[in-house]
């Protein structure tokens, strides 16, 4: 943990996550200035959503008093710099930037909003989380699916062997307790539904 700052010191206008918190915690601000898929994908608890390009037109609805203690949090801080630079330029007195942003809240294990993974699967899925195509959003589509084993040429003597035998290594490793699966087997080269598929 780095150390303690007052959000009205000119010469470090940043603060640590943890220090953020606190300072949420004794009634400062906390504006999510990311966009709205990645906001959609989770926050910190109780920020209140106001994107980047609308900082200026927004923040008199979120933030009347100009004294009053705002921090600004964006993925890694590049953004949320720009903000409170802009805050300040507006005559808000009182803005820092949260130092790493969303991403090192999330690696501390701070409070996120429902529906937001926690740090161990911030760190167990980080791979996913970078590509776009999956993303937060799509990490949770993956951890609310079920699973479909198919089998795979050339590992037995025909295709439905392979099906059972990837099948039977599923249950062995108890994936079956957690999830619904279902069995494919290719006849003919057609796809069918085997009897126990739906168990």
């Amino acid at each position: 943990m780095g150390r303690s700052v007052k959000v009205d010191d000119h010469n470090d206008p940043d603060i640590d996550p943890s220090d953020a918190l606190a300072h949420q915690q004794r009634g400062a601000v906390l504006i999510d200035v990311r966009e709205p898929d990645e906001q959609t994908a989770g926050m910190p608890r109780d920020a209140r959503p106001l994107v980047m390009g609308a900082v200026e037109e927004g923040i008199g609805a979120l933030v009347a008093d100009r004294e009053r203690e705002i921090l600004t949090v964006c993925a890694t801080g590049i953004r949320s710099a720009y903000a409170r630079d802009t805050l300040r330029r507006m005559g808000y007195k009182r803005v820092a930037s949260v130092r790493g942003g969303f991403v090192r809240w999330c690696a501390e294990g701070l409070p996120l909003a429902d529906g937001t993974l926690d740090a161990d699967s911030v760190d167990r899925y980080s791979r996913h989380l970078l590509l776009p195509e999956i993303g937060v959003a799509g990490q949770h589509r993956l951890s609310d699916a079920r699973i479909v084993l198919v089998g795979a040429g050339g590992l037995a003597r025909d295709r439905r062997s392979g099906a059972e035998a990837a099948f039977r290594g599923a249950n062995r490793a108890g994936w079956r307790r957690w999830t619904r699966l279902a069995e494919f087997a290719v006849s003919g080269g057609r796809w069918r539904r085997t009897p126990d598929a739906d168990r």
